[in-house]
């Protein structure tokens, strides 16, 4: 069953710290699928979890409408 709602993270930046021309990095599973969380919060632990600031300017907390 799929969520309501989700959270998926991106960012301008691509992996090697480059802030990127042609679009978004989104955060990704291990299959290539764009992570979804159930809150803000939680992508917001995750990322820091991660060693990143999840205050980063770049990074962006998108909230996704379900089917």
């Amino acid at each position: 069953m799929e969520r309501e709602s989700s959270v998926v993270v991106r960012t301008l930046k691509s992996p090697d710290g480059v802030l990127g021309l042609n679009g978004y990095w989104y955060l990704e599973d291990d299959d290539g699928n764009p992570m979804k969380f159930d809150s803000i919060n939680e992508a917001r632990q995750f990322v820091e979890s991660g060693g990143e600031n999840p205050d980063d300017e770049f990074i962006e907390y998108l909230m996704e409408g379900g089917c």
